[in-house]
């Protein structure tokens, strides 16, 4: 495995960023210290972390200039407690525990202790061949006790103390892709461990997410048109929708946001003003979008619109 070491946040910000994806470093403490040792495996790449107490960030910036489309699932192995926050959701992870994010979309850690970990990057094409619900399992903790999720674990660690003796391409590569279908196992077991009725909430808030996603513009959209138009209480939606780690009032605004993004960063849409494109996105008033638009995505959407059409 290769190895690199930072003694700086600059230096931390420039070791994740070769080794992850190109981010930012926030509240290093002085004689700040960390290692990644990294391989790559053809479609996978496995790392294995340390450092002291830090936050790191990968903002809207860093995925307009550098894009990426990987999956990264981080294993928890030593430290306190993390968290993630990804598109709107937020997890706090245990030691022993395992959170799934995606590298194609802007997201933070929050690390208030030193930290042990364990890292499994696979491309989003690889991941979905063999799992196509990854998108539903990130930023939400997967448990320890997961017997799928111990056997990648002890697969991962084994990889990484014989990397140096794996000198052929074609079983890398071969190890890469059993790593990719480890992980898919893992998510579908922390999935699937549900019951007929646990099925029907997973149909339920499909059918709920079609309905925001086509009728985002629509000002009114709230949990109760939600709960009315499915023939349920407002009670109701808002437990399926923290089932999913999020409520229905958060997960309107996200979408809301995403189109937005989306929106500015069309070419063809270009002619349209901020405060149409608010309106069409379902917010009521610019200020609001404006404001909303820059507390999640580290931008104003005048600044997305520029950096993503010039």
């Amino acid at each position: 495995m290769s190895s690199l070491t930072a003694a700086s946040a600059e230096e931390w910000a420039q070791v994740c960023s070769e080794s992850f994806a190109p981010c930012g470093i926030d509240r290093v403490r002085e004689g700040f210290r960390g290692t990644v040792d990294s391989a790559v495996y053809s479609s996978a790449a496995v790392a294995r972390l340390a450092c002291e107490s830090m936050d790191v960030v990968r903002s809207v910036r860093h995925v307009a200039g550098e894009p990426r489309r990987d999956y990264m699932l981080v294993m928890h192995l030593g430290g306190g407690p993390g968290q993630l926050e990804q598109d709107g959701r937020a997890a706090e992870f245990q030691v022993g525990q395992a959170v799934l994010w995606d590298a194609s979309r802007p997201y933070r850690f929050r690390y208030p202790t030193a930290i042990r970990q364990l890292l499994l990057k696979v491309g989003h094409d690889e991941l979905r061949q063999a799992f196509d619900a990854a998108p539903d399992m990130c930023v939400r903790p997967l448990a320890a006790d997961e017997p799928a999720l111990r056997v990648l674990s002890v697969f991962l660690r084994e990889l990484a103390e014989v990397d140096d003796l794996l000198r052929d391409p074609g079983r890398r590569a071969e190890l890469g892709h059993t790593a990719g279908d480890l992980l898919a196992t893992a998510l579908r077991a922390s999935r699937g461990a549900t019951t007929a009725q646990a099925a029907g909430h997973e149909s339920l808030i499909r059918l709920m997410r079609q309905y925001v996603q086509d009728n985002l513009g629509d000002s009114l959209l709230s949990p109760d048109s939600i709960a009315a138009r499915h023939g349920v209480s407002v009670r109701y939606v808002t437990a399926l929708f923290n089932e999913a780690g999020t409520s229905p009032a958060a997960y309107v605004r996200e979408q809301r946001l995403n189109l937005a993004r989306s929106t500015l960063g069309d070419p063809r849409r270009h002619a349209l003003s901020i405060a149409e494109i608010a309106r069409k996105c379902g917010f009521t008033d610019a200020t609001t979008f404006t404001r909303a638009f820059r507390r999640t995505f580290d931008v104003t959407p005048s600044e997305y619109r520029r950096t993503t059409i010039l």
